[in-house]
């Protein structure tokens, strides 16, 4: 029982603060200038996007698990598979993976000159977007959301 109340908690606290982030988000003029650059986007470049970031999501993920994982091994050899601590450390895994994934995607989808070209032509076209103001802003979402996650799936390791 103490175990689910464990992980129950821990996904309330991260499902309430994305919460309260996304309510402060569509506050703020930028979140309607976002809205407009991807709906001004070719639907094949928003494809491509969603597309690449899940192939780099999904084994960034698997490798913070597995590093996780390994390290919990190390410090509790005898730690039953059902525990608490795992399902935290596969929550803090895959959530510690979203923001380095969408800025590696971004830099790659910067590369390709028929995808830059596209979000260019989309940037031109809202006020207020650039690959670097939204980019600054992901970094700082990454600087939070990334160490918070990485910090709790490492205590959940440890302890």
């Amino acid at each position: 029982m103490r175990d689910a109340i464990w992980i129950i908690g821990v996904c309330a606290i991260w499902l309430g603060a994305a919460n309260l982030f996304r309510r402060y988000r569509r506050t703020t003029r930028s979140y309607a200038n976002w809205n407009a650059y991807k709906a001004s986007m070719p639907a094949w470049a928003r494809l491509f996007e969603r597309v690449l970031l899940l192939i780099i999501f999904v084994p960034l993920a698997i490798t913070i698990l597995v590093i996780l994982t390994r390290l919990s091994a190390l410090f509790h050899p005898n730690r039953p598979t059902g525990s608490a601590a795992g399902a935290v450390i596969v929550f803090s895994s895959f959530l510690a993976a979203v923001a380095p994934a969408a800025l590696i995607a971004n830099g790659i989808s910067w590369l390709i000159p028929q995808v830059r070209e596209a979000n260019l032509a989309a940037m031109k076209a809202t006020d207020g977007v650039s690959f670097g103001s939204a980019n600054r802003g992901l970094l700082l979402f990454a600087a939070v959301v990334t160490t918070l996650a990485f910090a709790q799936g490492l205590l959940a390791s440890l302890v």
